[in-house]
This record gives C-alpha cells, sequence and structure tokens, in this order.
C-alpha cells in the first residue's frame, strides 16, 4: 500500500502582493484577481479564467513561496491550548484555542519538507515532530524548522514517512512507505525490515500506515488497505494479528492506546476491534457504530472511546451499547473525519477533510471541529 503522491511545486509567477488578495479566512482562502479565480490547491496555484483557457506561468528566478488550504486534516496532537495539525496539502497548521489565532508552516518558505504531513508527535522538549511525504522534519520549540531528516543524510530507510510516535526513553519511531519501521534515539538509527523467512525479526510488510507506542513502549504498526493485520514489536521479537487471530479485518486504519494495556483498531469495512490478551469487535450493526469503516481512534481520560468514520461522521463509545454518532447536523465541520484527539477535560477535536468535485471545481467542508460534550466549536 502506498499513500498518495506528494504534490509537487510546479513553477509560477509571483503571487500578487497581500493587499490585491480576496479576503482570507481562517479556512477555505477566497481569491478573486482580474476576474480570475485563484484555487490554492497544495503547493501549486491554478488559474481559471473564465475568457479562456488555463494560463500556464512561464518558470523564472527568484524566491518561491507556497499558498495551500490546511482543511484537509489528517493528523492532530494536542499540547495545553495549543492544537498542531499535519494536513493533506496545506503543510502543518498551529491553532491557539485560548485566543483563536493560528499560524501556518509550509514548504518550501518555512522549511517544512513537504506540505503532506502524515502525522505529528510531540516530545518532552516542546519539539514536534512531522512524518512528511519526503522525510522527517522537526519544529523546535521555538517555532522554527530548521532540523530535517531524510535517505540523504540520515539512516532513515525512506523518505517517504507515513507515521512517526516517541516513547518513554524519548526514542522516535518512524513508519515508512517501502522502508518498514526505524528508531532514532538522537544519536543511532535502527531499521526493521519485513523479513519474509523470519516473521519474528519485523513487520508484515515494509509498507507501513500507520504506528504508535503503547504506555508499555510497545510499537504497534498496522498496513492500511494493504492488509496484514496489525503487528507489535516489545523491544525483543515482532508479533502479528490477523482475522485469525480474532481481529475483525486485515486492513487496519487507525490504532489507540487505553492506557490500560488495551488496543483499540479502526478497520476498513470491519468496524473496530478491541485487543486486551482477547479479542471483541465492535461494528454498525450490532452497536450502533456509525459506519464500520473507521479512519481514526481516540481514547479520551474519561475512558470513553471515539470512532472517526470515512464519511459517517464521529461515534463515541461509553462502555456501552448502542454508542452516540455525531455529524454535520449536530455541527461537525465534515462527515468524512481523518483525526481525532483529546483533552484531559474530556472534549475531542476532530480533523475532518474536504469533498472537491472535478466537474464544478470546488472543494466543500473540511476543517477542524472541537466538542465538550455540549458546544461545537
Amino acid at each position: 500500500m502506498a499513500l498518495p503522491a506528494c504534490p509537487t511545486l510546479r513553477n509560477r509567477a509571483a503571487p500578487p502582493a497581500p493587499q490585491d488578495w480576496g479576503e482570507r479566512g481562517a479556512g477555505t482562502w477566497h481569491l478573486l484577481i482580474g476576474g480570475a479565480l485563484l484555487l490554492a490547491l497544495g503547493a501549486a496555484l491554478l488559474s481559471i479564467s473564465p475568457s479562456g483557457p488555463p494560463a500556464v506561468a512561464s518558470p523564472e528566478e527568484g524566491i518561491w513561496t507556497t499558498y495551500a488550504n490546511g482543511d484537509d486534516v489528517q493528523a492532530l496532537a494536542v499540547e495545553g491550548d495549543v492544537v498542531w495539525a499535519g494536513t493533506k496539502a496545506g503543510g502543518l497548521v498551529r491553532w491557539n484555542a485560548a485566543d483563536g489565532t493560528y499560524a501556518q508552516f509550509l514548504h518550501p518558505q518555512d522549511g517544512l519538507l513537504c506540505n503532506d504531513v502524515r502525522d505529528v508527535t510531540i516530545d518532552d522538549e516542546g519539539r514536534v515532530w512531522l512524518a512528511t511525504c519526503r522525510g522527517l522534519s522537526v519544529l523546535s520549540a521555538e517555532g522554527v524548522i530548521s532540523t530535517t531528516y531524510t535517505t540523504a543524510n540520515s539512516g532513515l530507510p525512506s523518505d517517504d514517512v507515513t507515521a512517526v510516535d516517541i516513547d518513554s526513553a524519548g526514542t522516535v519511531w518512524l513508519g515508512t512507505n517501502g522502508g518498514g519501521v526505524a528508531s532514532f534515539d538522537g544519536q543511532e538509527w535502527t531499521t526493521y525490515p519485513h523479513d519474509p523467512d523470519v516473521p519474528a525479526a519485523g513487520p508484515a510488510s515494509n509498507n507501513i500506515y500507520a504506528l504508535i507506542v503503547d504506555t508499555s513502549d510497545r510499537v504497534w504498526v498496522a498496513y492500511g488497505k494493504e492488509g496484514h493485520g496489525v503487528s507489535v514489536y516489545n523491544g525483543v521479537i515482532w508479533t502479528h494479528y490477523t482475522k485469525d487471530s480474532g481481529l475483525a479485518l486485515d486492513k487496519v486504519m487507525a490504532m489507540a492506546a487505553d492506557g490500560e494495556g488495551g488496543m483499540w483498531f479502526g478497520t476498513r469495512g470491519g468496524g473496530v476491534s478491541f485487543f486486551d490478551g482477547s479479542w471483541v469487535t465492535y461494528t454498525k450493526r450490532d452497536c450502533g457504530l456509525a459506519s464500520d469503516y473507521v479512519w481514526a481512534v481516540a481514547v479520551g481520560q474519561d475512558g470513553r472511546v471515539w470512532f472517526g468514520t470515512e464519511k459517517n461522521g464521529v461515534s463515541v463509545f461509553g462502555g456501552s451499547c448502542p454508542m452516540t454518532t455525531y455529524t454535520t447536523d449536530d455541527g461537525l465541520a465534515d462527515n468524512r473525519v481523518r483525526a481525532l484527539a483529546t483533552e484531559p477535560s474530556g472534549a475531542v477535536w476532530i480533523g475532518t477533510i474536504s469533498g472537491c468535485s472535478l466537474t464544478l471545481r470546488t472543494c466543500k467542508g473540511g476543517g477542524l471541529s472541537r466538542f465538550d460534550g455540549d458546544t461545537w466549536t
């Protein structure tokens, strides 16, 4: 399984001065210049003129700057009042929930390796580690991206980084496409490739879709649409679990630890499974899950478990069935949920993606929602 290719930065004419742009909101940018509509899509600007075919700008020298929409949220991390969002083509976005301000970090002007940020995690020193489609970027506690890791300057086995997490010793663990799993302790890199002859020596595939470290420092990996179930590394050997073991389905899209040794797995069509030594599965049919296609899972400190679905909103499980589901009718930004993060208070942040029409050349929905149990913002 391979994630979508990273958007390519293309040559284009320099953008107009800020005062020439139309109104810029915190979500979608509406940019109207001289009757031509400019859509900020990833790292490229496409000009669509009502009076003729799209104009093609000639390459030119100078400083490159990216203008990108950050509404397609695919990773979240909460740090006090600050929410960090990794987006599909809009780089990294930092929201301050206390005062409503935000900042965006983009390639190339801010040092980010790629504007497709797949995963986000924060270490004990306040550094933000970013899994991107061109390597690993690190944002310092001072808000500067000055450290990057690629196959060219480190022991990273693949620049196509899909997931990142950190264990209690501060070791950074990475999932990649094509290179399996890697770890970095600040000095040395260690790689864990798939070994078809010795299954216990590595993951079940070199194409990693998701990776998390649980409270016991076990490293869990999932392989997404490719299948293979899930694998866990305890520091000595790798153990693999599939549908034959009790997992709902081998296509696992999301994982979360409950802090007590249990693990939740969201699957692509089989609902969700819980594992604490034995397996239990919950589905739309038997427990009121919004959809059996689950793309995000998060466990709150209050014990409630949140499930983000492919296109049916978010469900919450409080220990008994049926689950409660929330959609755009309740205040959710969009029903296509790809990321979840919880606060100590029990509030949940929900990252959604937009839906685009190639025919109409428009995108609707997407963005970030917060729900505290009573109010949506």
